[in-house]
């Protein structure tokens, strides 16, 4: 059997199958997670917390301790999880932003 050379022109975006800019998902992944932001006390109780947490380190370790809880294969919903994450990253742009 003959080795294919690699071909890069296969790989490229083609006419008419445009993949989008980076920015353009960024921007996407922006709104969604920060757009509609709901009350930031909700996301809170969304990872088990009644206040704001104090660093990354504390927010990533309330995300963990609910995913492990609220994720679909540990017997959780799908809702839960997506809920938990949204949260998630809600609290860290914020945390970031600081």
């Amino acid at each position: 059997m003959k080795k294919r050379k690699f071909d890069i022109n296969r790989y490229k975006t083609r006419p008419g199958q445009a993949r989008g800019s980076p920015d353009a998902w960024r921007q996407k992944a922006t709104t969604l997670i920060l757009g509609d932001a709901p009350d930031p006390s909700a996301d809170w109780a969304a990872l088990g917390l009644s206040e704001a947490p104090a660093d990354i380190a504390a927010l990533k370790r309330a995300y963990r301790s609910t995913m492990m809880m609220a994720h679909p294969d540990q017997g959780g919903t799908d809702e839960q999880a997506v809920a938990a994450s949204l949260a998630y990253a809600r609290l860290l742009a914020a945390l970031k932003a600081l």
